[in-house]
């Protein structure tokens, strides 16, 4: 609504999607929208008010929506759900040093004997700060619940194929300690094939 930019992000396979914005009094704001019917948003959630952008980080794996400002000190993270009210807050890390940027490390880096879900990568003015997000739970057991089988870094199609047209679900990954990183089956059409 207001003039600043705003953010966008596809809320993983849900016909769903966020965009992250200002309002006219400045409020940073998040709506979410059905792609099927998007003239309208579904809900909308005031956050607070300040100057920087809200950089959206959506992990499909756990249906988290992390949001993170320029010059903040916090990133707050919101469950993302089908039905209403659509999000809820869940916590928010803080620090004392406010960040230039973040970036997010790949899911096939995080430590699942801790229960480490997600590690965001915080740019301060001095320093480059890794951030762990743990889920609290006792006992050293792979938890499957938590780690889903996640994107393997892999393409599913070349490009020859994807500029003919074709479309493919991503390659995904076990994340499984036991399974050692194996790879399943990509589908394309009636055909299954395995990536290497």
């Amino acid at each position: 609504q207001g003039l600043k930019g705003a953010r966008f992000t596809f809320l993983g396979d849900r016909p769903m999607f966020a965009t992250i914005g200002f309002s006219k009094q400045s409020e940073r704001q998040i709506f979410f929208w059905d792609q099927r019917s998007p003239d309208s948003p579904l809900t909308e959630v005031q956050l607070d008010i300040a100057s920087g952008s809200l950089l959206p980080i959506f992990d499909p794996d756990t249906n988290l929506l992390f949001l993170a400002g320029k010059g903040d000190t916090t990133i707050r993270y919101f469950e993302i759900e089908d039905t209403e009210p659509y999000q809820y807050f869940v916590n928010q890390f803080q620090a004392k040093e406010p960040q230039r940027g973040v970036a997010v490390i790949s899911k096939r880096a995080v430590d699942v004997a801790n229960n480490e879900i997600i590690r965001v990568l915080r740019l301060t003015q001095s320093s480059m700060e890794p951030v762990c997000f743990e889920v609290p739970r006792k006992g050293e057991h792979f938890h499957l619940d938590l780690y889903p089988d996640t994107f393997a870094g892999k393409p599913s199609l070349t490009s020859k194929e994807w500029f003919s047209g074709k479309n493919a679900a991503p390659v995904l990954m076990s994340m499984d300690p036991k399974d050692n990183g194996t790879i399943r089956p990509v589908v394309h059409g009636e055909s299954s094939t395995v990536s290497e």
